[in-house]
């Protein structure tokens, strides 16, 4: 198996502008209105899953070995429809 060793790997996360800490002081309520807002702007009309995200770490870290300086967005193309980190 290969090793991250000698890349250069660097993996952010976020709610697209919003700090995690204020997702997670959000009232179930409130939380389930966000995701629910989230899947309807998002062109995949839902969340990415953890597994989703550290499937692209993998391929990067691993099965990329001839790329360097990519930044792989995986946000379901949200970024696509104006929305940034």
């Amino acid at each position: 198996m290969s090793s991250f060793a000698g890349k250069k790997v660097v993996v952010t996360g976020g709610t697209h502008g919003m700090g995690l800490a204020t997702v997670a002081a959000l009232s179930p309520e409130e939380r389930a209105q966000m995701e629910a807002l989230g899947d309807q702007v998002t062109p995949m009309k839902r969340h990415g899953t953890v597994e989703e995200i550290a499937r692209a770490v993998l391929i990067l870290g691993f099965e990329a070995t001839f790329t360097t300086g990519v930044e792989l967005t995986v946000d379901g193309s949200l970024k696509h429809v104006g929305f940034t980190s």
